[in-house]
């Protein structure tokens, strides 16, 4: 069996209706498993054991669930000739730098990349894998 811990929100819309969303956090790999979300009158319901209610639900990433994410940093070096490129040319060349790095199911997060400080001509990418 594995470990998980359940979130319970009441969720206010100004175009639909109110309702509760339930959500199952797998424990090891941190990710959703399952978002449910149901009206307050069928979460009564249901709550109180009274009856088998309706509800939507999204399975989320079910390939990670139960695995542990391991993440870690890598500084990979971009020429500074290049950082005066658009940015979607800029995240073209770092991808294919990256790559090299992908194995072993690691996969690099370009966009961590551009989200922190170039320091040197050095890009910080985000790489994470699930075991």
């Amino acid at each position: 069996m594995l470990n998980g811990t359940i979130k319970i929100s009441s969720v206010s819309c100004n175009k639909e209706e109110d309702f509760v969303e339930i959500t199952l956090l797998d424990n090891n790999s941190r990710l959703e498993v399952i978002t449910i979300k149901m009206s307050f009158e069928q979460f009564s319901l249901a709550s109180i054991g009274n009856r088998q209610v309706k509800c939507d639900y999204e399975i989320n990433q079910s390939n990670k669930i139960g695995k542990i994410k391991e993440s870690k940093f890598i500084y990979i070096d971009y020429p500074i000739s290049n950082s005066y490129a658009s940015i979607d040319k800029q995240k073209e060349e770092v991808s294919e730098i990256v790559k090299q790095y992908e194995y072993d199911g690691w996969k690099g997060s370009i966009d961590s990349a551009f989200n922190t400080r170039q320091m040197g001509g050095k890009f910080k990418i985000l790489m994470e894998r699930y075991v």
